[in-house]
């Protein structure tokens, strides 16, 4: 699944989990997690319940770096 050509609508402080930065990236969660173990984009992990999590502005630089 190739990546949305267009620029995510995001707030670069703003946290967003795992299903919608798949979503907003216009890949599949599975995807996702490829791109994590590649080091294409970071992750954070919640405290209170170990979920990962994204940064507004790790997803834009994910996206950049692909277009």
């Amino acid at each position: 699944m190739a990546m949305t050509p267009i620029e995510p609508d995001i707030i670069d402080n703003a946290r967003y989990g795992h299903k919608e930065t798949a979503r907003l990236l216009g890949i599949s969660p599975n995807t996702l997690r490829s791109y994590v173990r590649q080091g294409k984009i970071k992750c954070g992990y919640r405290r209170t319940n170990g979920y990962p999590f994204y940064t507004g502005r790790a997803i834009r630089s994910c996206w950049a770096a692909q277009w």
